[in-house]
């Protein structure tokens, strides 16, 4: 096992039934959209979220004509404190204390980064995370607030609300990047996260580990040690966890 990521498309693999231009927007928007725990079988509790994607509508053109820049592109992900069908008009209190800001600022997309003409269209470029989100179970909500590229929709594929198992909610103000309350949904953008498991993140801390000890490394060992023996990897790595806890005992620490 390692750090290598894995993907989840959400809600669904195949091409849907609707399309969204609120994610790819010219103009500020905010969008905020939930996925139920019954779609995140393949997420197990302690997993990292570390990117996501989205791709064009298969009856959408490639996208964009020429790169285009948001100012800002802000994306935070947390557990909700509302369930499908049932979010608040209010976009803050959806959002429950685990909150992370995954990334912020600026984001670039290059000419034809979404490719067109099939169905479903492969995913575009994936925006990763600065800040990984750890998966703790429940259901998963994302918020997403950018200041438009001034230049171009994006036509992404997007799900009808379904619920109690998705739902999708945003603002289109002039102010929308900053807006507090919804004035639309209806659907959400079919979205690719890309994720680590904790059975690789352990035995990447736990691999760092020994080679940091072999280099002499002690101090970068010792941290590494101490995150591969954290708790919530004991399910994860198994006998292997144990191990590792008996060598962080002899090392003294």
């Amino acid at each position: 096992s390692s750090g290598t990521d894995h993907h989840l498309t959400l809600p669904a693999q195949g091409e849907q039934s609707w399309f969204l231009n609120v994610p790819l927007r010219a103009q500020p928007r905010t969008i905020q959209y939930i996925y139920d725990q019954s779609l995140l079988g393949a997420l197990t509790p302690g997993a990292t979220l570390t990117g996501m994607s989205f791709r064009i509508n298969g009856g959408g053109s490639t996208w964009p004509s020429e790169d285009v820049t948001f100012a800002n592109f802000d994306i935070q992900v947390s557990a909700s404190n509302n369930p499908a069908g049932h979010l608040d008009s209010a976009f803050g209190e959806n959002i429950a204390d685990d909150a992370v800001m995954v990334r912020s600022g600026l984001l670039t997309f290059l000419k034809d980064a979404f490719s067109a003409g099939s169905s479903p269209n492969d995913f575009g470029p994936p925006i990763p995370f600065d800040t990984p989100y750890t998966y703790n179970g429940g259901d998963l909500l994302i918020t997403i607030r950018h200041t438009g590229n001034g230049f171009t929709q994006g036509l992404v594929d997007a799900a009808s609300d379904q619920p109690g198992i998705t739902q999708g909610i945003w603002s289109q103000t002039a102010d929308a990047y900053t807006a507090v309350t919804t004035q639309d949904g209806g659907s959400s953008p079919i979205t690719e996260f890309r994720f680590v498991p904790p059975r690789g993140q352990f035995y990447a801390h736990l691999y760092l580990a020994l080679y940091q000890e072999a280099l002499g490394q002690s101090d970068a060992a010792r941290d590494s040690i101490m995150l591969a023996t954290d708790s919530r990897f004991a399910a994860a790595g198994g006998y292997m966890h144990g191990v590792a806890v008996v060598h962080r005992n002899q090392r003294g620490r």
